[in-house]
């Protein structure tokens, strides 16, 4: 492990009860596993920030942006204890400095911040543009017939029709992912994003061992797959990370009946000292048909940074092109 990694580890380890599953070292170590590095500030000997990064080349032109299913990332910062707000901000501002100046050169730079990092100032002041997005978040400590109140009607309704005809299962089945995906993939203008398969299973062995999460399956009397959710938790919040269905099948609920039984099944999970999850995060996606979607589960629109930044007139002018 370089001693990068193993500061990174070091602060997530200290910090894993406030920071999402995918700013944590051993999803980047175990579920990443190649291609990333992360760029360290340090003062007097003491780590400030640490800024895990996954690198990936097109010709030319070097990017530096989210690995697949890894939904946030940026900076950790090693809050000194005890500072005044105004302090606060003055170490965000030199720790970021210090956290940019250790990348490696990049001709792009797209990173989702994950949702409390709500100081974005001193990445504007270094040239970052904030472009915001959105995500839904439902809160958990709900009673769940207040969540279920709070669906769209067509997502009770999709959700009553799939009763009748589908039964849930929990898998430990990777390629089922792949294939799901691909089939939803198969009827949308946008190329199947994923090359490494692999990583499915990666992910299924991350839950397993962590015991954070589901492959929930939607399966008809005949066994015929509808569809597949996978979901993950941290100390805070659940995840639906993955979904897909399959096209035969693509009005017959399952999907809601999934995230139906995802939200229960997180709003049951028991954490340390009796604690509960207190929000389940739709992942929201800035594609309005999915968006649409998303908001029918009744949760509240709340906004994350996604930092960009493009050095080279190369790419610019290939991204006019294209």
């Amino acid at each position: 492990m370089s001693a990068n990694k193993q500061a990174f580890a070091e602060i997530s380890r200290a910090f894993a009860s406030d920071l999402p599953f995918s700013l944590q070292y051993e999803w980047w170590n175990e579920v990443v596993v190649d291609n990333w590095e992360v760029s360290v500030f340090k003062e007097k000997g003491e780590i400030k920030a640490v800024w895990p990064y996954f690198k990936r080349t097109k010709g030319p032109f070097t990017m530096l942006c989210q690995p697949a299913f890894t939904p946030y990332g940026g900076p950790t910062f090693n809050y000194p204890e005890g500072q005044k707000i105004e302090r606060r901000y003055s170490f965000e501002q030199k720790a970021t400095a210090g956290v940019i100046a250790s990348l490696p050169a990049f001709s792009e730079l797209e990173i989702n911040c994950r949702i409390d990092l709500d100081n974005t100032l001193p990445f504007i002041w270094e040239g970052f543009e904030d472009r915001k997005k959105y995500t839904y978040l439902l809160n958990l400590e709900q009673a769940e017939d207040e969540i279920w109140a709070n669906f769209r009607e067509n997502i009770r309704r999709q959700i009553r029709k799939a009763e009748k005809s589908l039964k849930i299962e929990r898998s430990e089945d990777a390629e089922l992912i792949d294939r799901m995906l691909k089939s939803t993939f198969s009827e949308q203008t946008t190329a199947y994003p994923i090359q490494d398969a692999k990583v499915y299973q990666r992910i299924v062995d991350f839950l397993k061992k962590h015991n954070c999460g589901e492959l929930l399956v939607a399966k008809d009397d005949n066994d015929k797959v509808h569809a597949c959710l996978l979901w993950i938790h941290d100390a805070n919040s659940a995840y639906y990370l993955i979904g897909g269905a399959d096209q035969e099948h693509k009005n017959s609920g399952a999907m809601s009946l999934l995230m139906w039984n995802a939200i229960k099944d997180s709003k049951s999970v028991s954490l340390e000292q009796e604690k509960k999850l207190k929000q389940f995060n739709f992942e929201g996606s800035m594609i309005p048909a999915i968006e649409k979607y998303l908001r029918g589960f009744g949760g509240v629109l709340t906004p994350y940074s996604c930092l960009y930044k493009n050095n080279s007139i190369g790419l610019k002018l290939a991204r006019k092109v294209l």
